[in-house]
């Protein structure tokens, strides 16, 4: 139409300044087969991150990527299926420029060994706190190399004292956490831990009270933050 070249015209003419530069927020999928724990991480990722997708099997994991294209990919090593080691690989040769990091709950060197070799940028426990891999992750995606080989530097917190004073969490109850963490379920918990069902419901009840929570997320979110 008659008007199509004046407007091309006139948009030429505006100045830079009239224009919105913007980048895009940096894209985590997430793959992990306990999804409290996965709930948990993408609650704190999510304050920073965009988590484009959460994963809970193996075979999932390739077509996810190839979808959503992210700049890093979080692996759960004991993935069902196609494990996260070996999804590794195939990540790093078939999408280099997708940064690869391990979670795992174990810190043998010899897992640390094979994520290097796999050409990982990390390898974090899951029993690091959620600010430390948060803090981890922003120092990959800067182009660092970033591998927990030693336990988390213990704090006094960790004794049971400060939970104690600060939120009423009796050690019992802070072991429930750390299990609920990990994925166990309630019946799991009992039989791990030598006590009754019923028992462990009731800890579950004034853990969810004492906390003012409602939902099992916000307990991973909150034993996350908090290293338990």
């Amino acid at each position: 139409m008659w008007f199509t070249g004046f407007f091309d015209k006139f948009i030429m003419r505006i100045p830079d300044t009239y224009f919105y530069k913007t980048t895009p927020m940096t894209k985590i999928l997430i793959a992990d087969d306990h999804q409290l724990y996965s709930d948990g991480l993408k609650y704190t990722l999510e304050k920073e991150f965009n988590v484009v997708s959460q994963i809970f099997h193996g075979r999932d994991v390739l077509f996810e990527i190839q979808r959503h294209f992210p700049h890093l990919a979080i692996l759960d090593i004991n993935l069902p299926g196609t494990n996260g080691l070996d999804l590794g690989r195939i990540v790093r040769s078939d999408f280099p420029e997708v940064k690869v990091v391990f979670l795992s709950m174990y810190r043998e060197e010899a897992f640390v060994k094979i994520a290097r070799e796999i050409g990982a940028y990390g390898y974090f426990c899951k029993e690091s706190s959620g600010s430390d891999i948060l803090q981890g992750i922003k120092r990959v995606l800067r182009g660092e190399a970033v591998f927990e080989t030693h336990p988390p530097e213990i704090r006094s917190v960790h004794s049971g004292d400060y939970f104690v004073k600060t939120f009423s969490l009796s050690r019992r109850e802070l072991e429930v956490i750390k299990q609920i963490r990990l994925g166990l379920s309630s019946e799991q918990i009992a039989e791990a831990m030598c006590l009754s069902y019923e028992t462990i419901k009731s800890h579950r009840k004034n853990i969810f009270f004492k906390l003012n929570i409602s939902k099992v997320s916000e307990l991973i979110a909150f034993a996350i933050k908090n290293g338990i």
